[in-house]
Formats: structure tokens, C-alpha cells, sequence
């Protein structure tokens, strides 16, 4: 059973480092809220948030929904980036 106090936002929970932390903390009785421009992940225990981190003030209501809904939120895990993968 979930404990209402073990929730954690990520961003950047849809691949890579932020899918992992995601997973692990899954796999560890967490309930996770991943904001993300895509979700992959299927739990029970997963919120997913739609949501591009460069819309500042779309973000900037989502974590005001958030906070709203959802007020025992233990940790925030600031995954998000982005990258430019080409030569130099």
C-alpha cells in the first residue's frame, strides 16, 4: 500500500535518467508524478503529466495544480533537458 506522505515529482520521467529514478522509486512504494512531453511508463502508482518544461507559464499552472491536489509531496527531482546531439 502506498503511503500518502512518499510522493515525488520528476521531470523528465520519459526516458533516461528521470524513466529510471521513476521506475526505482516505483519499484519502492512511491507514488511518482512524472511531467514529461511523453509518458511510457505503466503503474498504478504513476501520474503523468502532460506538459513541455519551454511553456513557462503552461508549466507554471501545472505546478500549481499540482500543489493544489496533491500537498505531501516529499521530494522534486528537476530532470528535464534537452539536447542538441550533432557535430561541432
Amino acid at each position: 500500500m502506498i503511503k500518502k506522505n512518499k510522493i515525488v515529482l520528476i521531470t523528465g520521467a520519459s526516458k533516461g535518467i528521470g524513466k529510471a529514478i521513476a521506475n526505482n522509486l516505483l519499484k519502492n512504494d512511491y507514488k511518482v508524478i512524472g511531467i514529461s512531453r511523453s509518458h511510457s511508463i505503466k503503474s498504478n502508482n504513476y501520474i503523468s503529466i502532460d506538459q513541455d518544461l519551454r511553456d513557462s507559464e503552461g508549466f507554471a499552472k501545472v505546478l500549481q495544480n499540482i500543489k493544489k491536489k496533491y500537498s505531501s509531496i516529499i521530494a522534486v527531482i528537476s530532470n528535464a533537458g534537452m539536447g542538441a546531439f550533432q557535430n561541432f
